[in-house]
């Protein structure tokens, strides 16, 4: 992993837009890629979801979650959602804009034993979406 970082000159924030509004001078963070923040993030969720009791309901809600990934980490990802649904019986529903990685992930499902249902929504004019279930 390689992670690359800035220096900055100039705040970040001018201090004259509000008088709350924190400045920051200096090195602020490393500068990771959009698939590594996506990790992290989805890390932390994971690790909450698996840690706290907030909810009786185990499930996951995922907007998009493979975005920026290439195929080995969305495999990986699939490959532990997998033990979260048949481990910790949890239930998952993903949304995605990419057919192709629906695709991926239906055969992943398959290939698991794991029940899943594909809804496309279709635009249907003045009617507006519809759902075809695949």
């Amino acid at each position: 992993m390689s992670i690359a970082s800035s220096r900055v000159s100039k705040p970040i924030v001018p201090g004259h837009l509000s008088p709350l509004t924190p400045t920051v001078s200096g090195n602020t963070h490393p500068i990771f890629s959009m698939s590594l923040y996506l990790r992290g993030f989805v890390s932390a969720l994971l690790a909450a979801s698996t840690t706290f009791s907030w909810s009786r309901w185990r499930g996951l809600l995922l907007d998009d979650p493979l975005q920026h990934n290439d195929v080995i980490h969305a495999s990986a990802f699939m490959d532990l959602l997998r033990k979260m649904v048949q481990e910790l019986r949890y239930q998952i529903i993903l949304s995605t804009h990419d057919s192709a990685e629906a695709a991926f992930l239906g055969r992943k499902c398959h290939s698991a034993g794991i029940p899943y249902r594909v809804h496309e929504l279709v635009p249907r004019g003045e009617e507006g979406l519809i759902s075809a279930v695949a």
